[in-house]
């Protein structure tokens, strides 16, 4: 398979099975991708996106939880958010005066102990354009029933 250019979603499942255990993104990343190369993280786009312009900012090292990045790593981390996000601004991917693509979606889910999907437990960040809509499938329409003290210290 062809790896130097986005492919559909369809195709990701036959990827993990090519790596046979080895972590996604500590294989050899598709240079065709490739955006910008950072000291710590690379920014490139997603060889299997969910959306139109996604793309993904992942660490160079193996680490799963974003509260281990270094001091060096975070603070180009938050440097190279603010150059992606002047990017999809200036080639007009995202704008504000849009009804729709009005921000960057930026998130991540920490993996680290999800043992069903170990072969992504390497942190990264999934960048797009949130489109009106794009996430609504995710809204829970009871969110607002939670307990909202359960992260606050002391709970």
């Amino acid at each position: 398979m062809d790896y130097s250019k986005p492919l559909p979603r369809s195709a990701y499942p036959k990827r993990l099975e090519e790596l046979d255990g080895e972590c996604v993104f500590c294989s050899d990343i598709p240079k065709g991708l490739l955006i910008e190369d950072f000291s710590y993280w690379t920014w490139q786009y997603a060889l299997f996106p969910y959306h139109k312009q996604h793309t993904l900012l992942i660490l160079k090292r193996h680490c799963t939880e974003f509260g281990d990045l270094t001091d060096a790593e975070a603070v180009e981390f938050k440097n190279i958010i603010k150059e992606a996000e002047g990017r999809y601004r200036k080639n007009g991917i995202i704008d504000k005066d849009l009804p729709k693509r009005n921000q960057l979606f930026i998130g991540w889910r920490s993996r680290a102990d999800n043992k069903s999907k170990p072969k992504v437990a390497h942190l990264h960040l999934h960048m797009y354009p949130d489109f009106e809509g794009s996430i609504k499938e995710t809204l829970d329409p009871e969110a607002h029933l939670e307990d909202i003290n359960k992260l606050r210290k002391g709970s």
